[in-house]
């Protein structure tokens, strides 16, 4: 397995420390809406609850590793779909 960047550590544990801080409401929405967005998470308006995360591929360059990777998390946390562009 490829290890993550440290880039990619770094931002995963920046999200992770502004959603404890808005789950403890340290952080109000606009601030956490900021955060989110920075990193390509976005509400879907329409559709209470659900999201859409975009993923960053650094000139296309995907592994099939890589790809089964997003296929397990697209199986865990949506409708088994992801649309790649």
């Amino acid at each position: 397995m490829t290890p993550l960047p440290e880039i990619a550590r770094r931002e995963i544990q920046e999200f992770g420390k502004s959603l404890k801080a808005f789950q403890s409401q340290e952080m109000d929405v606009a601030a956490f809406r900021k955060a989110r967005l920075q990193l390509g998470i976005y509400s879907m308006k329409d559709l209470a609850g659900v999201h859409m995360i975009r993923v960053r591929i650094p000139c296309g360059d995907l592994s099939a590793v890589q790809l089964d990777g997003l296929a397990d998390i697209a199986d865990a946390y949506s409708d088994r779909s992801a649309h790649i562009t």
